[in-house]
C-alpha cells in the first residue's frame, strides 16, 4: 500500500487566495492524501470558503492562535500521515501530479527521510520573484544568505523527524521552518532525495518572506546550526540591503561566494 501524506494548509484572513490553494490540493492525483486546514480565526470570509470545500477536507479547525508556527504545529499534531507537506494559503502545486512525484521516492525506499523539490516564488501579478536552487548544501546556504531558505512548500518529510528534532521552534517568528530544514540538512543521519524540478509556486507576501527582520532572525538561526563566520557579516547586511538596495546584484554574488567558501573551510559535505 502506498504511504499516506498529510498536507497541511494554515491560513488567517486569506480569502483572496485560499480557494486556489485548496483546489490545487484536492486536484492531486495521488491516492492516499489526508488534507488538513488550520485557520487562525479568520474574519474575512475565509471560513466560508473552507466550508464550501469541507467534503474534500479531512480535518479542519478555526480558532485564534499565536502565529504561523503554532498553527503548523497544531496541524502536525492533527496529522495521521507518515509523510508531511506544508502548503499554506497562497501557495499551489505546479501540477496535479506534484504529490505523486514527491511521494515516489518514499514509496520506493523506506529509508528516505525527506524529498526536496524546487519552488518558484511569484509576485501577486504572477511574475517571478525568485527560483530556489536545488543542488547540495552550498546552494541552500546561498539561498539562506539571501533570506531564501529551501522551500518548506517543496519539502516533503517523514513525520517521525519531529520525534528526533521536536516541533517547529516557536521562539522563532520567521525562521522556524528554516531551522528545521537546515537541522536535517546538517545531519548525515537523514537520507535525502533531491528533485531538480519545480513542485510549487508560492506568493511572496507571506510574513516570513517579506519582513526585513526575517533576515536577522535567519542569520541567528544560521549561526546556531553552522557556526559563526566572517561571511555571516555579509548576510547581516542583507537587513539593510533589502530596505535600500533590493536589486544589488553584486551583493548577491558576494554572499554566494561567501557561502561556498564557508562550506569549504568548515568541510561540510552533502550526501546523496
Amino acid at each position: 500500500m502506498i504511504k499516506k501524506i498529510s498536507i497541511i494548509t494554515i491560513v488567517k484572513n486569506g480569502a483572496l487566495y485560499i480557494e486556489e490553494t485548496i483546489q490545487s490540493i484536492i486536484s492531486q492525483t495521488y491516492k492516499n492524501i489526508e488534507y488538513i486546514v488550520v485557520d487562525g480565526g479568520s474574519t474575512d470570509g475565509t471560513v466560508d470558503i473552507i466550508k464550501k470545500y469541507q467534503k474534500h477536507i479531512d480535518k479542519w479547525i478555526s480558532e485564534p492562535d499565536d502565529g504561523i508556527y503554532y498553527a503548523m504545529n497544531k496541524g502536525i499534531k492533527m496529522a495521521s500521515g507518515e509523510v508531511l507537506n506544508m502548503l499554506n494559503c497562497g501557495d499551489y502545486y505546479a501540477s496535479n501530479k506534484a504529490v505523486n512525484e514527491a511521494m515516489r521516492p518514499f514509496n520506493e525506499d523506506n529509508d528516505i527521510s525527506f524529498v526536496l523539490g524546487r519552488s518558484k516564488a511569484i509576485n501577486n501579478d504572477g511574475t517571478t520573484y525568485y527560483l530556489t536552487k536545488n543542488t547540495p548544501i552550498i546552494s541552500s546556504l546561498y539561498n539562506i544568505g539571501r533570506c531564501k531558505n529551501p522551500s518548506h512548500q517543496a519539502f516533503f518529510y517523514k513525520k517521525s523527524l519531529h520525534k528526533d528534532l521536536g516541533m517547529y521552534n516557536t521562539k522563532y517568528r520567521y525562521a522556524a521552518d528554516g531551522h528545521f530544514i537546515h537541522s536535517i540538512y546538517h545531519s548525515p543521519k537523514y537520507k535525502r532525495y533531491l528533485i531538480d524540478k519545480i513542485f510549487v509556486f508560492n506568493r511572496i507576501d507571506g510574513a516570513t518572506t517579506m519582513s526585513p527582520e526575517a533576515s536577522i532572525e535567519a542569520m541567528k538561526m544560521f549561526n546556531k546550526i553552522y557556526g559563526k563566520s566572517i561571511f555571516n557579516f555579509l548576510f547581516y547586511i542583507k537587513y539593510f540591503i533589502k530596505k535600500f538596495l533590493p536589486k544589488n546584484k553584486i551583493f548577491w554574488q558576494i554572499t554566494k561566494i561567501g557561502g561556498i567558501i564557508l562550506i569549504k573551510t568548515k568541510n561540510i559535505r552533502a550526501k546523496f
